[in-house]
């Protein structure tokens, strides 16, 4: 998973602990989940969809007050069972924008492709000052699944220049008005 020199980290979960303590930090299941071995390093990763039942995981509620109009979501995934060419597996995610649900990924993270990925969000922050994110995952049949695991969520830090510049127009601005 990379990661930006220059980002702040909201939050980050490996899934390497229990069902009811991810609840009860906020976070809810449904349909077919489960916190089982990682194909993809050996670790606990969270199984989503497993068989022809969807799984959904939704994060907790977190802030975005203060930060850019740029949210980047970090997550390894896997698909594991039947790699057949005929089997459909698909793994939606989302996020809340205060009325509904929209996706961030164009549809669907397609069957049989596993790795690393960064999506990214781009929000108006005058509207939208919280939100949530939604992992859907689904297969059309047997003990097919998609395992998600390292998922960080993080906004990108304003520029040092611009930090810089803003601090030099604020002691001119000062200068001035004496």
């Amino acid at each position: 998973m990379s990661h930006s020199a220059h980002s702040t980290l909201i939050f980050t979960e490996d899934f390497d602990t229990e069902q009811s303590v991810l609840e009860d930090r906020g976070w809810s299941f449904s349909g077919n989940t489960l916190l089982s071995d990682d194909p993809l390093n050996g670790s606990t990763a969270l199984h989503i969809g497993i068989g022809s039942n969807p799984g959904i995981i939704e994060t907790l509620t977190f802030a975005l007050i203060g930060w850019t109009d740029t949210l980047f979501i970090d997550f390894d995934y896997a698909t594991v069972g039947n790699r057949d060419r005929w089997n459909t597996r698909w793994f939606d995610v989302q996020y809340f924008d205060g009325v509904d649900w929209q996706n961030i990924d164009d549809g669907r993270i397609l069957r049989n492709v596993s790795g690393s990925y960064t999506l990214s969000v781009v929000y108006d922050p005058s509207v939208l000052t919280e939100t949530q994110l939604r992992f859907i995952g689904k297969s059309d049949s047997g003990l097919n699944y998609g395992a998600l695991d390292n998922l960080t969520v993080r906004v990108p830090e304003p520029s040092s220049l611009a930090i810089l510049a803003l601090g030099l127009i604020g002691l001119g601005a000062r200068r001035f008005a004496k």
